[in-house]
């Protein structure tokens, strides 16, 4: 789709000619006809429609001595023009999302290849070529297994058999942990009890059974907290336990939290504060003296 410039087939030794034909015809769009040299010779111009992988034509002049003896030979490539993919919005997927988007385009060729993504794109998502759009495009799907928690720009080019696509189109993408959940809370400092109790003066171990706190080795719990205010510290054991030290608090029940990537998971009125006593014990019940 690209006007060529006018190719001329080399000086013409002999008579003026006043005919060119081409064997075999020459891509679409492309002519062979005399020239304005002088003597005339051949020449080849127009706008190439049509992909075509190199081959030789042979162009043969002739006027009415009849043909040339020793014809011109002439090797012709026509390419796609360059794919012209654009930026796709950011994303944010959970792990285990099926995935499925494309990139859009302004123009260009038919995209052949997508080459590799740059940085590697989460595991699980691959791109790979697609042809529902006009012109063809390049698609990233999958079911994404790996977490991304801070956001990554992925560059992707596109190809075709006239190179690669001179401003390649990113994507950001952020993958999140699944939701976590509380099951259950355990009370370490004064075992027993419907749910864990501590003192308002803080201090309490608790343990909290859930899932989704870690991902292999990566830990995900941000936060514990204890109705608005923050664990006095805690430990993430495995994916489904943490060890947290409840902090100072007023009397009576509070929700106990857990906060990751994918969500917070809460115990409703799961830990009871029990007011301090001096020169007693706390127990299950309260003060014991």
């Amino acid at each position: 789709d690209t006007v060529i410039t006018t190719l001329d087939l080399g000086t013409n030794a002999g008579g003026d000619a006043t005919s060119c034909v081409a064997t075999p015809a020459l891509p679409t769009g492309l002519t062979a006809e005399v020239n304005g040299a002088s003597p005339v010779g051949c020449q080849i111009t127009g706008t190439p429609t049509v992909i075509t992988t190199a081959t030789d034509y042979t162009i043969t002049a002739s006027n009415t001595g009849g043909n040339d003896t020793s014809p011109t030979v002439v090797n012709i490539t026509v390419n796609d023009v360059v794919p012209d993919l654009t930026n796709v919005a950011d994303q944010v997927f959970v792990k285990n999302d099926v995935v499925s988007f494309v990139f859009p385009t302004s123009g260009g060729g038919d995209a052949t290849g997508c080459g590799t993504p740059t940085p590697a794109l989460p595991t699980g998502l691959g791109v790979t070529v697609d042809t529902s759009t006009t012109p063809d495009t390049c698609k990233i799907s999958g079911t994404v297994t790996g977490l991304q928690l801070t956001q990554i720009t992925h560059t992707i080019t596109a190809t075709n058999s006239g190179g690669g696509d001179s401003t390649p189109a990113t994507v950001k993408i952020i993958v999140n942990p699944l939701e976590p959940t509380i099951i259950s809370l355990t009370n370490l400092t004064y075992p027993g009890g419907a749910s864990p109790k501590g003192s308002t003066a803080g201090g309490s171990t608790i343990t909290i059974t859930g899932t989704n706190f870690k991902d292999g080795t990566t830990d995900l719990v941000t936060a514990v907290n204890f109705a608005s205010t923050n664990a006095t510290s805690y430990t993430i054991d495995s994916a489904t336990q943490i060890t947290a030290v409840a902090p100072s608090g007023t009397t009576g029940a509070v929700n106990v939290s857990a906060t990751t990537a994918g969500g917070v998971a809460t115990s409703t009125n799961g830990f009871n504060y029990i007011d301090s006593c001096d020169d007693c014990e706390l127990d299950v019940n309260g003060c014991v003296f």
